[in-house]
């Protein structure tokens, strides 16, 4: 089901995470860049994203505007956040201050929860700084 097809916002909203991991699975296995994502959430600053990296995928260095976590829902991921690795596995969750430069990939392949809370226009936090 497209995002399209689904709630990504509202009062209340139930996600079947089961459901949703075996579509970015398919989505991976179809794929030609190691990486799938689905939005499950964007409901005002709050965005929450699932993420499968397959063997070898990643994600190149970046900032997020706000503040982030990463929760690994399987498998492993490496987060490179400057000259430091941070080796995270299945229930492991990592939270990142705003502006923090940092790259993911995973050897063996790896699921997380992504979850980004967008500062409000104007704020003193932005990919700048």
């Amino acid at each position: 089901m497209s995002s399209l097809d689904r709630p990504l916002h509202g009062d209340t909203l139930v996600v079947r995470l089961a459901d949703e991991r075996r579509h970015v699975q398919s989505e991976l296995a179809v794929g030609t860049h190691n990486r799938a994502a689905r939005t499950l959430v964007k409901e005002g600053a709050l965005r929450v994203t699932l993420v499968a990296l397959g063997p070898g995928g990643f994600m190149r260095a970046h900032r997020a505007d706000g503040p982030i976590t990463i929760q690994v829902l399987a498998g492993r991921v490496l987060i490179r956040v400057g000259p430091i690795d941070h080796r995270l596995e299945e229930g492991d969750l990592l939270v990142l201050a705003p502006g923090i430069e940092h790259a993911v990939d995973s050897a063996e392949g790896g699921e997380f929860l992504l979850t980004l809370v967008a500062p409000p226009s104007g704020s003193e936090h932005s990919a700048d700084n």
